[in-house]
């Protein structure tokens, strides 16, 4: 195996100029490389600034919709599951069929319950539902 003296490598490369040239053309590429992925950044950031919130807003409304409907299913399921396990001879609570039918009216009467909690105006400015109106806080409603 060959000895190289380090006197010999820093003279060849001065010598030779070539080393400082690839060693300025590096730092260039360097520079000019980060600048570039700076930009790609700025502008992954900046679309992100929009699509982030979209999403969320998206998978809220998924959440809100998969817990009225997905529910409302579940209780029906297991309503279902109750009813099929109660025909079973030697069950305590055995009411077969009608269990389901027990499951369907539940849903029915929260599903109507449901309705009627919208249906309800807000009048209330202080506390939400208590009907507390308190002159000037809130929005003035208008008589009609």
């Amino acid at each position: 195996m060959a000895r190289i003296n380090p006197n010999d490598l820093v003279r060849n490369f001065y010598d030779s100029f070539s080393g400082i040239r690839s060693a300025g053309k590096a730092a260039i590429g360097g520079v000019v490389a980060a600048l570039g992925i700076a930009a790609v950044a700025l502008i992954d950031g900046v679309q992100a600034l929009f699509t982030e919130p979209l999403g969320e807003v998206a998978s809220g409304s998924a959440g809100v919709i998969n817990g009225l409907i997905g529910g409302a299913a579940d209780i029906l399921n297991q309503a279902s599951a109750t009813a099929v396990q109660s025909l079973a001879p030697g069950q305590a609570w055995a009411i077969g069929p009608i269990t389901y039918l027990l499951g369907i009216a539940v849903m029915g009467a929260a599903m109507y319950l449901f309705a009627q909690i919208l249906q309800v105006p807000a009048t209330s400015d202080l506390l939400p539902f208590t009907g507390t109106d308190v002159p000037g806080a809130g929005a003035e409603e208008e008589d009609g």
